[in-house]
């Protein structure tokens, strides 16, 4: 009987460590990756971070360079911008610290199978 007690609250107890686990709230860390078809793409809207940076990762096609920007998409300022090469080292990269706002990283004037990606 003693058992058979134990073993039921020991079974309750797991019950809720894995209810516990599937209720919990996710976390706010997002990220998004675009890839160009065409000439150009962008990524979803993603909000800086609770320490108030995204991080940014752009990758040149398999003909030419990429242009790229990270925009501000409250008031369309461009935080940070540049150019990635086709050849080495085929990427940019980097974190953008100081930011409160909603951001959009854009690549353009790219070839297809360029790609960026942002996130937080």
């Amino acid at each position: 009987m003693k058992l058979r007690r134990f073993l039921a609250a020991g079974g309750a107890a797991a019950a809720a460590i894995v209810a516990g686990i599937t209720t919990a709230t996710p976390a706010s860390a997002a990220s998004d990756t675009c890839v160009v078809v065409t000439t150009h793409c962008e990524t979803n809207i993603i909000q800086a971070n609770s320490a108030h940076w995204v991080y940014y990762h752009v990758q040149a096609g398999s003909i030419l360079g990429a242009n790229w920007r990270v925009v501000d998409v409250q008031n369309g300022a461009v935080v940070r911008s540049g150019f990635t090469r086709k050849t080495a080292p085929f990427y940019s990269e980097g974190s953008i610290y100081g930011l409160y706002g909603y951001y959009r990283l854009e690549v353009y004037n790219a070839t297809p199978s360029a790609r960026g990606k942002l996130y937080n």
